[in-house]
């Protein structure tokens, strides 16, 4: 098996000490989900974010998109992602009225 991404030795070593900010993201535009898990081997050892979203959906009058995180908990607690999903709604909430 090869190397998580930004493990030492791996490919994706060098890059990532260029970016202190990096994490994973993938946006899945065909689909608008309620949960998402991902299952990672050795998952205990990958301590980047994960940052998943789906297809927005319009649900009782109001535009949902949903959005998940894997976060190795050795990082980050639940205090933290919190925030992030805070920041996220305010964005989107000033986006929206910019409109």
């Amino acid at each position: 098996m090869l190397p998580s991404p930004g493990f030492p030795g791996s490919r994706n070593e060098a890059r990532r000490d260029h970016h202190p900010n990096w994490f994973d993201a993938s946006y899945i535009s065909w689909l608008s989900y309620d949960a998402l898990n991902i299952e990672l081997p050795d998952g205990y050892l990958y301590v980047l974010p994960i940052i998943n979203w789906g297809k927005y959906r319009e649900e009782g009058g109001r535009l949902l998109m949903p959005v998940s995180v894997r976060m190795n908990h050795a990082v980050a607690d639940g205090y933290l992602i919190a925030n992030v999903f805070r920041l996220l709604e305010k964005e989107m909430a000033d986006f929206v009225r910019r409109e």
